[in-house]
C-alpha cells in the first residue's frame, strides 16, 4: 500500500487525501484547491505512474485475482489481468 505524508502525519492508501481536503478546512480555513479540485486527482494518477503503476479508465472489472484469501489483483472483461506490484 503506498504511504504518502499528509498534515503531519502518514495516511496509508490514496483515499484519505479527501479527509485531509475537509481536515485543512476546518482548521485552517482553507476552502478551494488552487487550480482545481480535479488537481488531486491529478496528483494522485502523478503518484500512481511515476510508482510504476497503472490506471485504466472505461474498462469493466470481471472478477478479483486471489491468492489464499488475498487479492492480488483483478481481472478485466477483456480478459486481461491486472496484478498489484507487491
Amino acid at each position: 500500500m503506498l504511504s504518502i505524508q499528509i498534515s503531519g502525519y502518514v495516511t496509508l492508501g490514496l483515499s484519505c487525501l479527501i479527509y485531509d481536503v475537509a481536515y485543512l478546512e476546518h482548521d485552517y480555513g482553507i476552502f478551494h484547491v488552487r487550480g482545481g479540485l480535479n488537481r488531486i486527482s491529478a496528483a494522485m494518477a502523478n503518484v500512481i505512474q511515476e510508482a510504476g503503476g497503472e490506471i485504466h479508465l472505461n474498462v469493466e472489472i470481471q472478477s478479483l485475482v486471489i491468492d489464499q484469501g488475498v487479492v492480488k489483483g483483478v481481472k478485466l472483461q477483456s480478459g486481461e489481468k491486472c496484478l498489484a506490484m507487491k
